[in-house]
């Protein structure tokens, strides 16, 4: 995959050459190369991952405010 993506990155002057903004090429060759369907399926793939990992570190780092602060600091 990361070969994939290096390439598009280097040859996207003579895939896209009316491109303008370079971030945006993942995103055009997705929705150029790939059906509809499987452009938005690919896409949100990340998005999913990203949301999965900050939903971890957020339980996580609630866990451990509330098990080091608030349970040193209640009264007994």
């Amino acid at each position: 995959m990361m070969v994939t993506m290096y390439l598009s990155r280097a040859l996207w002057r003579t895939t896209l050459p009316s491109l303008s903004v370079p971030d945006e090429l993942i995103l055009k060759l997705m929705i150029r190369v790939f059906l509809p369907f499987a452009a938005v399926l690919f896409l949100t793939a990340p998005m999913a991952a990203i949301m999965s990992t900050v939903n971890a570190q957020l339980l996580q780092s609630s866990a451990t405010l509330v098990k080091d602060m608030y349970l040193n600091l209640k009264p007994k």
